[in-house]
């Protein structure tokens, strides 16, 4: 009967230290881990042929652009005041429950001034970064009509 009863309190604080771990983890972590972490997250989209992508969230494009296009200390802080703009913008226009239209316009005019910010080599490594899932399917399909078409008038 103690036996059990000693097996029930001994299964009951190991079931709590588990369940409290994260958050003790969570509670320990300095503001640097916290950062680490949050550029480690991805989030998936799904393409047009139904393959999912791992695109940095928003938040991180600062640093995913930083590393991957090898800006100067300029161009961060002018990059991140264009972002910091872009995030404004696109808040107000989805409070006002604008049209898929206007934010894609939005990211592409913002696309734009980060671009002017850039040199050529840079340039290219962030067309690179920004050549879209839906306009590569659409390259694809009209390479196939091209194709389709010229098999016809050779036949």
């Amino acid at each position: 009967m103690q036996k059990n009863k000693l097996r029930w309190i001994v299964v009951a604080v190991l079931g709590g230290m588990i369940s409290l771990s994260p958050m003790v983890r969570a509670a320990d972590a300095t503001p640097e881990t916290k950062a680490e972490v949050k550029t480690e997250q991805k989030v998936e989209t799904k393409t047009e042929a139904g393959a999912t992508t791992a695109k940095p969230k928003r938040v991180d494009r600062l640093q995913h652009l930083a590393k991957a296009l090898t800006l100067t200390e300029d161009q961060k802080a002018k990059v991140k005041t264009i972002l910091a703009d872009q995030t404004t913008k696109n808040k107000e226009l989805r409070e006002k429950n604008a049209e898929k239209k206007e934010i894609a316009k939005l990211r592409t005019e913002t696309d734009a001034k980060i671009r002017g910010l850039l040199t050529t080599e840079q340039q290219a490594k962030f067309d690179k970064l920004n050549a879209r899932p839906e306009a590569k399917a659409h390259k694809k399909k009209a390479e196939k009509a091209t194709e389709k078409s010229a098999d016809k008038a050779a036949e």
